[in-house]
């Protein structure tokens, strides 16, 4: 689990009261307090995905930086029953954001990467699309806000983005780029790992990040399992001694 770092001073604040821990009453406030912003900021990022080939550096990222910044928030604060949900929805447009770093968020490249791309298509696999899904639910049911259905919207069919989420400034204390090319292989390599709880060495992060990178010939469209089983596959490869479940 994500330390939840800020929770218990954020329900202080809603409470106005000195609590010795976050009841779920509180966590439910403290989510439905930003609901509105996460739903605006979710339209203005899946709006720049939508428009990738066209949309402008500068938006892009700022876009992603204010869309995360919220999403990371939630996931901190968010009661334990939907937490995990929560984690694997940053997991995944952090998995896209770390992509389009590599590309220093050119989104007319990003089109064409295949890092980029298959990040895009790991949105849709069946467990990142319940886990969003139970996330929108959740939301709608506890704060009456009701999160627009972006990720799986025909082209054209999107809601134009509030304007306040696109014109936001780019934040000074987001990475927006890589020193280098094994820099970016090895944080992909990290996240990769990250989501099942396992450390790597530098090294072992740069081979992870480069086997991904070589067997990325073509966008697939694979499920939870065969995902898994490549990871595997790519741990023996770098001799990294740890069970994938």
């Amino acid at each position: 689990m994500i330390i939840r770092r800020a929770a218990w001073w954020i329900c202080v604040g809603l409470a106005g009261t000195v609590l010795g821990g976050c009841g779920v009453s509180d966590e439910v406030a403290a989510v439905c307090s930003r609901a509105s912003d996460f739903e605006s900021s979710m339209v203005a990022v899946d709006q720049s995905i939508e428009d990738l080939s066209v949309v402008a550096p500068r938006q892009l990222q700022s876009s992603f930086a204010v869309f995360l910044g919220s999403l990371l928030t939630l996931n901190d604060i968010a009661p334990y029953e939907i937490q995990d949900d929560f984690e694997r929805v940053s997991r995944f447009y952090t998995e896209l954001s770390i992509a389009l770093q590599n590309v220093y968020w050119d989104g007319n490249i990003g089109a064409t990467d295949i890092a980029v791309q298959r990040a895009i298509s790991n949105m849709t696999r069946n467990d990142n699309i319940q886990s969003l899904e139970r996330v929108r639910e959740f939301i709608k049911d506890k704060c009456s806000v009701e999160l627009t259905k972006n990720i799986n919207n025909a082209p054209g069919d999107l809601p134009e983005a509030p304007e306040a989420s696109l014109i936001v400034e780019p934040q000074p204390d987001v990475n927006t780029g890589f020193d280098n090319e094994e820099t970016a292989l090895r944080s992909y390599g990290y996240f990769v790992a990250e989501q099942f709880g396992i450390a790597l060495t530098q090294s072992q992060a740069e081979c992870v990040g480069i086997q991904f990178t070589e067997e990325a010939q073509e966008v697939i469209d694979e499920t939870d399992a065969q995902y898994r089983s490549r990871l595997r596959g790519i741990f023996v490869s770098c001799e990294i001694d740890a069970q994938i479940p």
